[in-house]
């Protein structure tokens, strides 16, 4: 399972600081990528469940 760094999620950061990103949109970023993977691990879950 990948696990993301502080160093990474740092990075990552100022990568899209240095794009003209908004502290908003990078605070936010970090939320929603939650958000979207807490929405799809259930699923892919219950496939796997299903299926193997």
């Amino acid at each position: 399972m990948a696990q993301v760094t502080i160093a990474q999620r740092t990075r990552e950061n100022a990568l899209l600081c240095a794009l003209g990103a908004s502290r908003r949109q990078v605070v936010g970023s970090t939320p929603a990528e939650v958000a979207v993977v807490a929405a799809a691990a259930p699923t892919v879950g219950l496939l796997g469940g299903l299926l193997g």
